[in-house]
């Protein structure tokens, strides 16, 4: 990244913030940022207020020194995470990439320990994963999920399925060579993870709600 222009493009694409947002959290023109982040406009008066907006080093987007970002974690103890469908949960990054925060209704507060900035939020449906067991996730309950691919057995994932219209939400066993998502509801059966299926995330934590 040697230019102005693409260190903006950098960090619009990695807080997940488009132009159009930008332009309405600064309550300036879209045609404005336009202009900085395409390298147009040269030493505007925008970059700092972008900078603080984006939480970026100031520093680092003129002149490509120093971090991205600014060390704000000792500050920062939660994340707002948006409430996504079943169906987004599929492909979380390209569905994060084409929306807006103003597209989402509703966001959870969760703690910055216990997930990234790229996490999301979903609400049980149905009662597969309840149990009468220590380990019990009743519908209704919003479940938060890492984004990933990488899991060990026993955790509990979001999964995609071959052909499938949303994803589903289990616990994945290793037996030897073969993996299984399991329901903690004894009264459905185990699903064979085969070759067309894909963990996209990782439960980190459940919050029950009782009314």
């Amino acid at each position: 990244m040697n230019t102005v222009a693409e260190r903006l493009d950098y960090l619009l694409k990695h807080v997940r913030v488009t132009q159009v947002e930008l332009a309405k959290r600064l309550n300036v023109n879209q045609q404005a940022i336009s202009r900085v982040c395409t390298g147009y406009t040269k030493n505007s008066k925008l970059i700092l207020p972008i900078c603080q907006e984006l939480g970026a080093n100031p520093t680092w987007v003129l002149s490509g020194e120093g971090e991205p970002f600014i060390q704000r974690h000792s500050k920062r103890h939660t994340i707002e995470l948006p409430m996504i469908t079943w169906a987004q949960a599929l492909d979380w990054e390209s569905v994060a990439n084409s929306l807006e925060t103003s597209d989402f209704s509703e966001y959870w507060a969760v703690s910055a320990k216990v997930v990234s900035e790229n996490s999301y939020v979903l609400r049980v449906r149905g009662d597969a994963m309840e149990s009468h067991g220590t380990r019990n996730v009743p519908e209704g309950a919003v479940i938060v999920v890492e984004p990933t691919s990488e899991y060990q057995s026993g955790d509990l994932v979001i999964a995609k399925l071959s052909n499938a219209k949303e994803a589903v939400f289990k616990q994945i066993l290793v037996e030897g060579n073969q993996v299984y998502l399991k329901s903690f509801n004894s009264q459905y059966p185990l699903i064979p993870f085969d070759d067309g299926a894909e963990v996209v995330g990782v439960v980190k934590q459940a919050v029950m709600q009782f009314c």
